[in-house]
């Protein structure tokens, strides 16, 4: 029985039913060559919305993505022509571990499985990974340690930059005030050709020619 071809509707002889036909030059040939012109001669719509007409219009090219894609009209929707188009290389890229790759099959430590032996929580109470009271003590150390201010780990002042400094004893901040406001130990001494004049208790004046 003869059918017709499903894109551009060309007429075709079944060998097995149709074999003892006569050969009709008219329909077996030249309207299925002048269908293949007519075909060849259309101007491919080219825009980002399917036409109107896909039995006017089979091929379209569409715009409306990133990249466009040559469709053919297959009877229910336009679908892209070629085994490989950029809509679908994009959908294969942006697809989560699309060729199924498992760690054994990249040589992968496997996964490590929960045991209930290691399912503890670090704390100070009994059946932590930290038990009770060893994890109070530790932490009862560390806060002594931090509160030591007595040097506990031995620092020098070589380790810290001040090798250089002699270990002489210098005067206080107090003891120095202390210092500089006593009478007693600063005197005033003046010179001068005039007699003196003014002056208290213990200032010396050194008169001369």
């Amino acid at each position: 029985m003869a059918t017709n071809t499903n894109k551009f509707g060309l007429y075709k002889k079944d060998p097995a039913t149709d074999g003892a036909d006569t050969f009709n030059i008219e329909t077996m040939l030249n309207e299925n060559w002048d269908e293949i012109d007519a075909q060849a001669q259309k101007e491919i719509p080219v825009s980002d919305t399917e036409p109107a007409d896909p039995t006017v219009d089979p091929l379209w090219f569409d715009t409306s993505g990133t990249n466009p894609v040559l469709r053919h009209y297959d009877g229910t929707a336009y679908q892209p022509v070629g085994e490989v188009n950029q809509e679908d290389l994009n959908a294969h890229i942006n697809a989560s571990n699309p060729h199924g790759i498992t760690t054994a099959k990249i040589g992968a430590e496997p996964s490590f499985i929960k045991n209930t032996a290691f399912n503890k929580n670090f704390g100070t109470t009994s059946g932590t990974v930290a038990e009770g009271s060893y994890a109070k003590q530790t932490r009862d150390q560390v806060t002594t340690h931090q509160a030591d201010e007595t040097n506990p780990h031995n620092v020098t002042k070589s380790q810290v930059g001040l090798g250089n400094v002699t270990d002489d004893q210098q005067a206080t901040k107090t003891e120095f005030d202390n210092h500089t406001g006593t009478a007693n130990i600063h005197r005033k001494i003046t010179f001068g050709t005039a007699d003196p004049t003014g002056g208290s208790d213990g200032d010396i004046y050194f008169q001369y020619e």
